[in-house]
């Protein structure tokens, strides 16, 4: 068990249960916080920051996890299941880590803080839980490359690939009735003189002849734009899993596979 030092207070602290709402409202951040909150007043100021640390890397981590899902899943699951894990993971360490220590503090006269207290705590939390998961998405959006906007439409673009491609594409894909819409991702990438396209697809288009066969005339447009052939053209989930490959020349327009 933690030692709790020499320079614990008499203030109240935070019970399992106002820890597990300060994660409902303020996310694993927030039951963190509510958790070095009292490590501060039983007396171990390494313990609190160690803990705001941990709670900043598990935010993170879990608004990692969540993205990597594709949305056609994510709308199939229902909120619950996402939360209740949550609380009761935070529910478990806070008995692990200070149930005794809560006890002992109740034990010797000390109070609990109220749930409204806790409720604070998470509210308070919540920006930075939005911070953190606004920097994950920022850092996965610059994994993809550089960002080219036309319209609703976005390209990404990396490797040896030029805004100059990027726009030369888009015009490509605007002509053929790919772009124009409600918007669409596209990533391209240039790996020794050789291109790839990726198109970001309905859950199961890449399994679609009727899809596959519209992708293959527009991946000849796109080689006809000044782009190499052969064209390796990818079909990508909503997390950029690549889904199936697919290798099209201007002079054959059946796909090899890659």
């Amino acid at each position: 068990m933690m030692s709790t030092g020499t320079a614990q207070d008499s203030r109240p602290l935070h019970s399992a249960g106002g820890i597990v709402l300060a994660t409902f409202l303020g996310g694993p951040f927030g039951g963190s916080v509510a958790l070095a909150i009292n490590y501060s007043r039983l007396g171990s100021p390494g313990a609190s920051r160690a803990s705001w640390l941990v709670g900043l890397i598990a935010s993170a981590a879990y608004f990692f996890a969540i993205t990597r899902i594709p949305n056609s899943v994510l709308d199939s699951i229902p909120n619950l299941v996402f939360i209740a894990p949550q609380l009761l993971a935070m529910f478990l360490i806070a008995n692990w880590l200070q149930g005794r220590l809560i006890t002992d503090h109740q034990q010797n006269g000390g109070q609990l803080c109220s749930g409204w207290k806790s409720c604070g705590i998470g509210l308070l939390c919540l920006p930075v839980s939005l911070a953190v998961l606004a920097g994950v998405v920022l850092l996965a959006l610059a994994g993809l490359g550089t960002h080219y906007q036309s319209g609703n439409d976005e390209i990404f673009y990396s490797g040896e690939a030029t805004e100059e491609d990027a726009a030369r594409l888009a015009a490509v894909l605007r002509q053929s009735g790919y772009f124009g819409g409600d918007g669409v991702s596209v990533v391209l990438s240039e790996t020794a003189g050789r291109h790839t396209v990726q198109f970001v697809v309905q859950d199961g288009a890449w399994n679609d002849p009727e899809v596959n066969n519209g992708i293959r005339v527009i991946a000849r447009d796109i080689i006809s734009g000044g782009f190499s052939d052969p064209l390796i053209v990818e079909f990508c989930d909503d997390t950029l899993a690549v889904r199936n490959t697919m290798t099209v020349t201007a002079a054959d327009a059946q796909p090899q596979d890659f």
